[in-house]
């Protein structure tokens, strides 16, 4: 449920930075708005630094974020960010 106090979502054509700007020049502005991505990739292959660098951008927006990992530790993620 939202609050009067919560950001307003994005709809399913708006576009949402990935938080990179090279990458968003390739989608053409950035994700679609309200849709679920999987980012796969091989070991090295910035999967973590995307996500990171989307959640820094949604928390640059004053959106709430979460990251949910089962095979990094928290000092595996400090690392990387």
């Amino acid at each position: 449920m939202l609050s009067n106090s919560d950001p307003p979502r994005p709809r399913q054509n708006q576009l949402v930075s990935s938080g990179i700007e090279g990458l968003d020049d390739i989608f053409n502005g950035g994700f679609r708005g309200n849709r679920l991505y999987l980012i796969e990739g091989v070991p090295g292959s910035g999967k973590t630094t995307l996500a990171l660098q989307f959640l820094r951008g949604g928390v640059a927006r004053g959106e709430s974020v979460l990251y949910f990992t089962l095979s990094e530790t928290r000092d595996e993620l400090d690392e990387v960010a």
